[in-house]
């Protein structure tokens, strides 16, 4: 087991193994430096969180922004991303709401 101090290595977290925690809360995946989580037993609508810099916002599985605040070139990058991911984030929600160890999402490529 490897700890991270300082900085974290997101091509090392993604990589296959155990599910990471960014905040607590699992990490779906990462891409073009945004990070999307999902929170056990999160609150309905289903949805994601993402991060970038200092932005955080939370996004429907249609990949609209419903909270928060987030570059618009990086909203198109998320919803794109949800778009072709929504099955598996509709899974994912279904697993984390019964407590259950979320599967990790491919990137945006």
């Amino acid at each position: 087991m490897k700890i991270y101090l300082g900085r974290l290595d997101l091509k090392q977290l993604l990589s296959s193994g155990p599910i990471y925690y960014i905040n607590y809360m699992p990490l779906l995946t990462s891409f073009y430096g945004i990070i999307l989580t999902m929170n056990f037993t999160d609150h309905n609508p289903p949805h994601f969180h993402a991060r970038f810099a200092e932005f955080k916002a939370l996004f429907d599985f249609d990949g609209e922004m419903f909270e928060g605040a987030m570059p618009d070139n990086k909203k198109v990058l998320i919803k794109a991303w949800a778009i072709l991911h929504k099955d598996e984030l509709n899974a994912n929600w279904i697993l984390a709401s019964s407590n259950e160890s979320i599967i990790k999402i491919e990137p945006l490529r």
